[in-house]
């Protein structure tokens, strides 16, 4: 009962000092807290070499430093209980921190917990590390009768002469955004804001954050190394990596959800024909998107300086094959349903399928620039926006029993697919300003550097899509259902895969500019996806029981195709880190290469197999070639190692 009381005396305190809004969403913060959790700060930071501005006060006040228990002791008995953790106050007793307080005719009316070396962040439930010489301000507080009279900025400059004498020369803090008034307070002694804090936790275990800088970069001491609190930064690979694979898991796991509904709602037939269209879609979106790979590779490669302009001329590129693409989705429907599949009735699929990879594609150039930059947590949500829409409208149409067709699902997907790349378009030319003729020196850069890597991008697609375009060409509807199906239960594999292709192609267009960085890089790769491995060959032994749980019986002759591909996800992972070193060092004709020999491979393998195994046979024409591409580029990767002169230029 001691609890209830406190917490409703703790909201009452909040809606009288910060309004109805602030206390109504820690309510809302309570309830979510064991799932989700989530908290802001600015953090400042101010050289104390320099002078604070004076802030008169009108009272006869008492800085007390040797008050430490004291004024734990009073701590105890306030009200607001969130004064009193005790967790911080072990961490602080062990670290020998600083509890002064301000008293007035010998009564305490404030108080400010301070220290140096590792701080204990209520928030975060850890303890954060800092520089030598930085002290830290984790707490401040002043009665609400003795406030707006100096007393806060009292307190801080007599801290601050205290910390000076124990070699403190830089000093810190972290403010909650609605904390107007302590922010106002800082800000006025001369502290800068230095970067912006968001801190996540899910179920209690997964925590990261993201950081924005402030708008004014100053010389004063960041209060969180790299970006990241200290006990957030051990194992930064394998939290990347836990983003980066939740994010993609997300995803996946949404578009596997909306499958298995269409897979249901529309019989094999159906789902065939839309599959049709959703491998076409992918291709389409996916032949651009090499142009995002090319502005990683000189944004991670050693021209930093140059990034905006690289940014700006890819971006007039995709755009011009974007209005290529759609002008010609017509004609190209037309010709492909009628001369290539010979079923004139997949037409509008086609058609359809070729504007929304056009419009993704541009969508998905801000998914290259937070891979540039690293942010991973970023990239994770931003990956999910298509499949979260997409997976809403559909699960409405199943939950309210309307009558889907794979014509209106397409019509659906083409106009989502079209407002996205709208906002993508919209941000970018506001992001770059394009000029209609860019600089001649970046184009040829990036037509010398690309256009290996843009007709690998056709053969690489090709290749993970002939196989359905195949069946669609030479086998009845329901037989393209049955192999799709196999294919979206390999799909949890290829969240392991994409999530490692996104870790480390950032990691890898920097691995040859030190031996150091390439032995770390082909270490943790091979560690990494050794281990993923493990996990796809659990998954295999599971497709039985998981077409028949999720799919259905009409769905069981998916189980070896589904096997053959997830053991081809396999292959895929200990290709590519080899492929990447090819990508930093600029040997991208290397790639083409690679890709041209595993398109003969597929192409022959599925002409020889499909005719006599089906779905099968499909599977295992991909499998057997993802094997002999994981063979050609590790031989060649060995001779390019050797050949390397790491001359700390990637190109």
């Amino acid at each position: 009962m001691m609890t209830d009381i406190s917490m409703i005396r703790k909201l009452k305190n909040i809606r009288e000092e910060f309004g109805i809004w602030t206390a109504v969403k820690r309510v809302i913060g309570k309830i979510i807290r064991p799932v989700f959790e989530t908290n802001s700060a600015y953090w400042f930071g101010k050289d104390l070499n320099g002078k604070f501005t004076e802030v008169p006060v009108g009272m006869n006040l008492t800085a007390d430093f040797l008050s430490g228990e004291e004024t734990i002791a009073w701590l105890k008995k306030q009200k607001e209980t969130w004064m009193y953790d005790e967790s911080e106050i072990e961490a602080a007793r062990r670290r020998k921190h600083y509890f002064p307080s301000v008293k007035y005719h010998g009564e305490i009316i404030g108080y400010a917990k301070a220290g140096t070396e590792k701080i204990y962040i209520r928030d975060y439930r850890g303890e954060i590390s800092l520089p030598k010489g930085t002290g830290f301000i984790y707490d401040l507080y002043v009665k609400p009768e003795f406030r707006n009279k100096g007393i806060a900025a009292y307190l801080i400059r007599e801290l601050t002469e205290e910390l000076k004498t124990k070699g403190v020369s830089k000093l810190g803090c972290h403010i909650p955004g609605w904390n107007h008034a302590s922010v106002r307070v800082f800000e006025k002694l001369g502290f800068k804001k230095e970067k912006y804090v968001r801190h996540f936790r899910i179920l209690g275990m997964i925590r990261f954050n993201i950081t924005k800088q402030g708008r004014r970069e100053t010389n004063t001491v960041p209060v969180i190394k790299r970006n990241t609190p200290g006990f957030l930064r051990r194992g930064k690979l394998i939290r990347d990596y836990i983003s980066v694979i939740f994010g993609t898991g997300f995803g996946r796991g949404l578009s596997f959800i909306t499958s298995l509904l269409l897979a249901r709602a529309l019989g094999t037939t159906g789902f065939g024909i839309y599959s049709v269209f959703f491998t076409l879609m992918m291709l389409s979106w996916q032949l651009l998107g090499v142009f995002d790979g090319i502005y990683i590779r000189y944004a991670k490669a050693g021209h930093q300086e140059k990034q905006t302009d690289y940014l700006r001329a890819i971006f007039f590129m995709k755009l011009l094959l974007f209005f290529v693409m759609v002008c010609s989705a017509f004609p190209t429907g037309y010709a492909v349903s009628t001369f290539v599949f010979k079923k004139p009735e997949l037409a509008f699929y086609v058609s359809s399928a070729v504007i929304s990879g056009a419009f993704l594609s541009v969508f998905t150039t801000l998914g290259g620039i937070l891979l540039a930059k690293e942010r991973f947590n970023i990239y994770s949500v931003f990956i999910n926006i298509f499949y979260t829409v997409f997976f809403l409208f559909i699960g409405a149409g199943v939950l309210f029993k309307l009558n889907l067709t794979p014509f209106e699902i397409t019509l659906l997907n083409t106009m989502l697919a079209a407002l996205m790349g709208g906002l993508g378009i919209w941000y970018l030319w506001r992001k770059t300003k394009p000029i209609f003729f860019p600089e001649p020196l970046l184009i040829r850069n990036m037509v010398h550097f690309g256009k290996w890597l843009l007709a690998e991008s056709i053969i690489y697609n090709l290749i993970q899509r002939l196989d359905i375009l195949f069946l669609a060409r030479t086998a009845s509807y329901d037989q393209v259902g049955i192999y799709s199906a196999a294919v979206r239960t390999a799909m949890f594999a290829g969240i392991l895969t994409t999530a490692s292709t996104t870790l480390f192609m950032p990691k890898g267009c920097a691995s040859l500019k030190s031996k150091k960085q390439l032995s770390a890089y082909l270490r943790e790769s091979l560690l990494l996806n050794s281990a993923l491995a493990g996990g796809i060959v659990l998954l295999i032994i599971a497709v039985p029981a998981f077409i028949r749980m999720f799919f259905g019986r009409h769905y069981m002759p998916a189980i070896p195709a589904a096997r053959l591909l997830l053991l081809d996800a396999v292959f895929i992972l200990f290709y590519t880190p080899f492929s990447f070193l090819f990508f930093a060092s600029g040997k991208t004709k290397m790639i083409f290469y690679f890709g041209l020999a595993k398109l003969c491979v597929v192409s022959a393998a599925l002409l020889l197999l499909v005719p006599r195994m089906g779905p099968t046979g499909a599977a295992s024409a991909i499998c057997l070639t993802s094997l002999c591409g994981l063979g050609l580029a590790a031989a060649a990767s060995s001779t390019l190692i050797k050949n390397e002169s790491f001359s700390g230029n990637a190109g």
